[in-house]
């Protein structure tokens, strides 16, 4: 009779430890099934906050009459976005003598991981032409100042009076393509030499075809120096830059002129 009591006895304790076990186990996977799903929502949030930051959303204005950046005392235009990641060493805009005279810092460059070259950009919709007349005077690569449109820090079309490059030549205007993070010329300083201090550039949006003009003075006729056939979205960002892989430089820009398409 004792033996059947202890026996009863033991079974139900271990009946009782079992379920605990069980319940343990249960709880244990629960949480980590949670904390593998809030990682996995972290994570995802992350990205796509990461995307966003990337990737902007941008409204941009739609030209259906000339709009025409004069630069003054006052400073930059309000709804013109300065860019300067430069933190050690940053440019200088300065528009008190009726001009934008950018000071661009050494080692800036728009190229790669390097992506400090000082800029002024305007998110601009659908076909434009822009146009900006820049005293600049380059005797060492690279230098380049000029029109950019840009998309994103891998596709972006750079326009400049400028002095060398990846594809050698010295004194003259380039065109240069960057496409998913691949940067090739468009257009060579060697195309497109001068010795000018002064040019005027012109870049042209006619659907997803980008058309680059240069001209030495107000008076001649302007020169075909490249296209770029893009598959940019509708809105893209569009402005002036300056870039300087040696020393300190400073580019002079009259104005920023951007016109619309006749279709």
């Amino acid at each position: 009779m004792k033996k059947i009591i202890l026996i009863l006895t033991f079974s139900v304790a271990f009946i009782g430890c079992s379920s605990e076990i069980t319940k343990t186990a249960e709880t244990n996977t629960t949480a980590i099934n949670t904390a593998e799903s809030a990682e996995t929502q972290t994570n995802s949030e992350a990205n796509i906050s990461k995307e966003n930051i990337s990737q902007p959303i941008l409204k941009g204005e739609r030209i259906e009459k000339p709009l025409e950046v004069k630069f003054d005392a006052s400073g930059l235009p309000a709804d013109w976005l300065k860019v300067d990641t430069n933190k050690e060493k940053p440019a200088q805009f300065d528009t008190s003598g009726g001009v934008l005279k950018l000071k661009i810092p050494g080692g800036t460059d728009l190229f790669g991981e390097n992506q400090t070259a000082p800029r002024l950009l305007k998110p601009i919709s659908g076909d434009f032409e822009i146009e900006t007349k820049v005293k600049f005077d380059p005797k060492t690569g690279y230098q380049g100042a000029g029109i950019l449109v840009f998309n994103n820090e891998k596709n972006f079309l750079r326009f400049e009076r400028g002095f060398g490059g990846i594809d050698g030549g010295e004194s003259g205007v380039r065109l240069d393509k960057s496409v998913d993070g691949e940067y090739s010329a468009v257009s060579g300083t060697s195309n497109n030499e001068t010795a000018s201090g002064e040019v005027d550039l012109k870049l042209l949006r006619k659907g997803k075809t980008f058309t680059a003009f240069m001209r030495e003075n107000s008076d001649s006729e302007w020169r075909e120096v490249g296209e770029f056939a893009s598959d940019y979205p509708e809105t893209v960002q569009v402005g002036i830059i300056g870039i300087s892989t040696s020393g300190d430089i400073t580019a002079e820009f009259a104005f920023i002129r951007i016109m619309p398409v006749a279709s």
